[in-house]
């Protein structure tokens, strides 16, 4: 029997669903930025995107299902948020055993 998680996503084989979430939940993914200054460097944290997000948590993976995104420069912009194209799709992290 074939294993499903969220609208369409099949489950590998010995893999289960551990964490089944129906709450959106926010998802910021922050890239780290090296600056050169006069004397050294500094790291600084730039959101990319915000996201909101279905999260599923199985024994070999982490994934997102991408219900709704919003572009960090449009925020920070503050005018008309607009759509990434992401929408319905998904972040998938392995997770180590």
């Amino acid at each position: 029997m074939t294993k499903f998680v969220g609208l369409y996503r099949e489950l590998k084989v010995n893999e289960h669903a551990i964490v089944e979430d129906g709450i959106l939940t926010p998802t910021v993914f922050i890239k780290e930025v090296e600056c050169k200054k006069f004397l050294g460097s500094q790291r600084r944290e730039f959101p990319i995107l915000c996201l909101m997000s279905n999260v599923y948590l199985t024994n070999k993976r982490l994934m997102l299902l991408v219900l709704h995104g919003v572009e960090a420069v449009v925020l920070k912009k503050r005018g008309v948020p607009t759509l990434t194209g992401i929408e319905g799709s998904w972040y998938e992290i392995p997770v180590q055993q």
